[in-house]
């Protein structure tokens, strides 16, 4: 396997991580919502809130992987690496 490869296995294994971090928020929110238990100090919207950006990043840090690792690894095309040839002739 190659760098970029790698790479994208990381993304993607972040991804996951992200979303299993955000399952313990949406859980402690549907507890507050169904009146398990009601916290004193923090809003249960909050939970909410944190499980979903979490879950938001993780899962598109799975399916857009490939982009990021665009950005990382950008490939090259056939008319750069000819641009290139032609500028090394000329020097």
């Amino acid at each position: 396997m190659n760098p970029r490869d790698w790479f994208l296995v990381g993304v993607r294994m972040l991804g996951v991580w992200s979303v299993f971090l955000g399952i313990p928020d949406v859980v402690t929110f549907v507890d507050t919502q169904l009146k398990f238990f009601t916290p004193t100090r923090t809003n249960p919207a909050s939970y909410l809130m944190h499980s979903g950006m979490y879950l938001i990043v993780g899962f598109y840090f799975i399916s857009g992987a490939p982009l990021i690792a665009n950005i990382a690894y950008p490939r090259k095309s056939q008319d750069d690496e000819g641009r290139r040839k032609d500028n090394d002739d000329r020097q």
